[in-house]
């Protein structure tokens, strides 16, 4: 049987921009994997409270930022979740609906990973999955690679391989354009053009249906990944 490479990337998508299909597409070509699943968040622990576009809005957003493009899929499994929304509780889900004849593949930001120790159940999450990391500008891989030491994990071939059962972690050759998604709410917000950082569809969108015209639409979002298991 033929084992298939699930890649898997969670998030706010307040919007769903360039920057993070440009990082879909390298890990999926870099990493080999038979298909993308973006994940929006429903309800990231660490924003309780703060304004975010209804889930309805993102996850149409990143329906119409996938059509046509070949590998990619959304999920609205964090919708059906007990909320706030945490990593492994997600993970629980996707791994019993992928069962074993998958290799699930998380995708964040390197500097994002840097904060794995604050999430929920940490150590159940590096044994879940494997991770893919993107690194971004002003990356420094001495703090990535320190951490990946203390967690026990050793540099092989441009990847580094987990003990005690940890899956392995890959770190991408290619860096997305840095783009923000709380970027795109401000010049949004301020009348500014967004051609070139959001796909078309996505645009057509967000003009249709007046999102982010206001100070109370979207949340500060950090990009790549929505640090939803801070503590």
């Amino acid at each position: 049987m033929t084992t298939r490479k699930i890649g898997l990337l969670g998030g706010t998508f307040d919007p769903i921009h360039c920057g993070h299909l440009q990082l879909a597409e390298s890990a999926r070509v870099e990493c080999k994997l038979d298909k993308v699943v973006f994940i929006p968040s429903a309800l990231p622990p660490h924003k309780n409270g703060a304004a975010i576009t209804s889930f309805r809005h993102r996850l149409a957003m990143l329906t119409l930022a996938g059509q046509g493009v070949n590998g990619f899929e959304c999920s609205a499994i964090e919708d059906e979740l007990a909320k706030p929304s945490y990593t492994i509780d997600t993970l629980r889900e996707l791994l019993e609906h992928y069962k074993s004849d998958c290799q699930l593949y998380f995708m964040i930001g390197a500097d994002a990973f840097l904060d794995i120790l604050t999430w929920k159940s940490h150590q159940r999450v590096l044994h879940s999955v494997n991770f893919i990391l993107s690194r971004r500008k002003g990356y420094k891989e001495t703090n990535l690679s320190d951490l990946l030491k203390k967690l026990g994990y050793t540099s092989s071939d441009g990847s580094w391989c987990g003990n005690d059962g940890k899956k392995d972690i890959y770190i991408l050759e290619k860096m997305p354009e840095d783009i923000s998604s709380s970027g795109i709410r401000t010049k949004i917000r301020q009348g500014e053009s967004v051609q070139g950082l959001l796909p078309k569809l996505v645009i057509e969108y967000i003009q249709k249906h007046k999102l982010y015209q206001s100070e109370k639409a979207g949340i500060v979002s950090c990009g790549l990944h929505d640090c939803r298991d801070k503590c």
